[in-house]
């Protein structure tokens, strides 16, 4: 059984991740390889789609933490896509739902690297 599947979409400079089942201690390392494979190439514009994503724990929210200043010092930035209320909460009780910008639509996510 696969608990992380991660479908890849690459949109002129922006990488579109979209999770399919659970990110946490067992399957972050999935996830950050897939995010240095485009960080390594210069690539860091990064949408992730959480319209699939079961369940996120504390150690798939590190995957982001640990990894958004080098992003940001880049000039690029990790934007999120369908976040549901369970797994917002998750970055409410962190303390780190306003460090993300989030959008309701893939659309909006991706004009929001054109402005």
């Amino acid at each position: 059984m696969v608990l992380l599947a991660i479908d890849i979409r690459e949109q002129v400079d922006t990488v579109v991740l979209k999770l399919k089942g659970i990110l946490n201690g067992e399957t972050a390392h999935i996830f950050e390889n897939t995010l240095h494979n485009y960080t390594d190439k210069g690539i860091y514009k990064l949408i992730v789609d959480f319209e699939h994503l079961e369940f996120l724990s504390s150690s798939g929210v590190g995957c982001f933490i640990g990894n958004i200043k080098m992003i940001r010092d880049k000039g690029g930035d990790i934007r999120f896509v369908a976040v549901h209320p369970k797994i917002r909460r998750v970055f409410q009780i962190l303390e780190f739902d306003g460090f993300f910008h989030s959008f309701e639509s893939l659309d909006e996510a991706l004009a929001s690297f054109q402005g």
